[in-house]
């Protein structure tokens, strides 16, 4: 994170593990968001350490989030509950992501368990946050969103995000979707538009 303020500034971040933040760098991180009104994703424990041990509060500081856990260990998913959100368009009306059988974002690269189990199951706990799913461990919430002035939190209590919900999450970052389906969209060039090159995985 000491070299985050060094990159340009992006519609939307995905931090994958960022377990470990001081607040000095989550400032550092909270500015860079401001500054293009940015949605940031936060999977399964962010902030969770906050340099020095374990805190609760330091997740909540890092992600605008209130977030708490359950010491047990599950495999865990979640279920879409709010179907009339922009996040959830399309995804159907028993959407369950996470768990062993989820398939890769990517079906390009081989991913064996992207969801191992977890222990302790974190879950948000924030009445001014926006609930889209729910946890298969007590039915708390799972997949959360919080908006903010100058930028967006989404806090997804799993690792495991399917494509179809990932384009949405990029759509609702106002990123460019080149491709609505799960195939390798890789691009070559400085701009990264000078060639896009599509890669399906059924031909027709």
């Amino acid at each position: 994170l000491d070299d985050f303020e060094k990159i340009r500034g992006y519609k939307l971040y995905i931090f994958l593990n960022v377990f470990n933040a001081n607040r000095k760098q989550i400032k550092l991180i909270h500015r860079k968001l401001q500054s293009k009104k940015s949605t940031a994703v936060w999977l399964y424990a962010p902030g969770i350490i906050d340099g020095h041990k374990i805190s609760v509060e330091n997740m909540e500081a890092l992600t605008g989030i209130k977030i708490n856990y359950l010491d047990i260990r599950t495999n865990v998913r979640i279920k879409i509950t709010n179907r009339k959100h922009q996040l959830t368009t399309g995804l159907g009306e028993d959407f369950i992501f996470g768990g062993e059988g989820s398939p890769p974002s990517n079906k390009g690269f081989l991913v064996q368990n992207p969801n191992p189990d977890s222990q302790p199951v974190f879950y948000a706990c924030d009445p001014q946050a926006t609930v889209l799913g729910i946890l298969n461990a007590g039915g708390r919430p799972g997949f959360v969103l919080k908006e903010f002035d100058r930028w967006n939190s989404l806090y997804c209590a799993t690792g495991a995000l399917p494509g179809a919900l990932l384009r949405n999450i990029a759509k609702y970052a106002r990123v460019h979707i080149y491709h609505d389906a799960d195939d390798v969209v890789p691009t070559i060039g400085k701009a990264q538009r000078d060639l896009v090159v599509i890669r399906e995985e059924i031909g027709y």
